[in-house]
């Protein structure tokens, strides 16, 4: 039993070092002479593999598999390093599956969205909306401020706008620290009241 498997291993690596070969001699046709010939051969020996590949991949559509399909093949067959080891189908099958899961994935983090113009619509909306909130807020801050005394006015500008320090107000407007606080939290009442 062992005996047959080895057997049948020796005899499946031979197989594929032979295939290997042939891609190899055809893929040095096209990148050297750019034998059309042997790139048409080559799509066509490939174009199975494509087609098997892409079924597994329900989520996309079958004919964009099929067309990411053959762009991966002449882009590998144009890239690849015929030197190298690793064999034709190996760096085709894992640019491809690369291919496929990346738009898969892309598929399936946009799955629940809406076309471009209207997610452009609404993120001005979006956009539009938050302007009006902060010209909104800007409208109801001015007329609370005008509301305020002209001290009660400038010290709250001054505290909460310019961060001035209680000992500066104090000293900018002669009131002991005691009276620009107590200023400061009728100020903060009122505003607790029109929020």
């Amino acid at each position: 039993m062992a005996m047959r498997a080895a057997i049948k291993n020796t005899e499946k690596r031979s197989r594929y070092a032979l295939k290997n070969k042939e891609d190899k001699e055809l893929i040095k046709k096209w990148q050297q002479e750019r034998d059309m010939t042997a790139g048409d051969t080559f799509v066509l020996k490939y174009n199975s593999l494509i087609y098997d590949i892409a079924l597994k991949y329900q989520k996309i559509p079958l004919d964009e598999c099929v067309s990411e399909g053959f762009f991966i093949l002449k882009m590998c067959m144009n890239c690849y390093n015929i030197d190298r080891d690793t064999p034709f189908s190996t760096y085709f099958i894992t640019a491809y599956r690369n291919r496929l899961n990346m738009l898969n994935k892309s598929r399936r983090y946009n799955e629940n969205t809406f076309d471009l113009e209207q997610d452009l619509e609404n993120f001005q909306d979006k956009k539009q909306a938050e302007v009006f909130e902060e010209i909104e807020k800007k409208v109801a801050i001015e007329a609370f401020l005008k509301k305020l005394s002209d001290t009660e006015r400038e010290l709250f500008v001054d505290r909460y706008g310019n961060s001035e320090t209680i000992d500066n107000l104090a000293k900018k407007t002669g009131f002991s620290k005691a009276k620009v606080k107590e200023i400061l939290e009728n100020v903060l009442k009122k505003v607790k009241e029109v929020a």
